[in-house]
């Protein structure tokens, strides 16, 4: 009967002081970097474009890979949902809806959000070719 409890109690230390005890914190990621390349396009019905990446950092500041970055815009059309690659890139198309301004075109992962402008320009007027 000694030789039971003291292996049940053997058991229960080991078990206490065996399991990890630690608590696991949640990954968290946020926008380092947003930029547009070019910054101006031209109301042209998606004849010019502008590329438009978005990097994503762990909060130990490494590049994720794999997660959905979203992006929306105030004016024009944009690739919303689109997923980091192993740089830590989702990269994107911007493009105009026939209309001038400034648009605004934001990125969010998790909480996180940064928020980048391109100018979209009236088309140049072409001048009277003559040969």
């Amino acid at each position: 009967m000694k030789i039971l409890i003291f292996i049940g109690l053997a058991i229960v230390l080991l078990m206490t002081f065996s399991c990890d005890k630690r608590n696991p914190t949640q990954p968290y990621y946020y926008i380092f970097s947003l930029t547009a390349v070019p910054d101006t396009i031209y109301a042209d019905l998606n004849i010019t474009s502008s590329e438009i990446t978005a990097v994503v950092h762990d909060q130990h500041d490494n590049l994720v890979e794999g997660e959905t970055v979203h992006f929306e815009c105030d004016l024009g059309h944009i690739l919303f949902n689109i997923p980091t690659d192993e740089f830590g890139e989702a990269v994107t198309t911007f493009w105009d809806n026939g209309e001038e301004g400034l648009a605004t075109i934001t990125a969010t992962v998790d909480n996180s959000s940064k928020s980048v402008e391109v100018m979209i320009l009236e088309v140049p007027k072409r001048g009277n070719l003559q040969p």
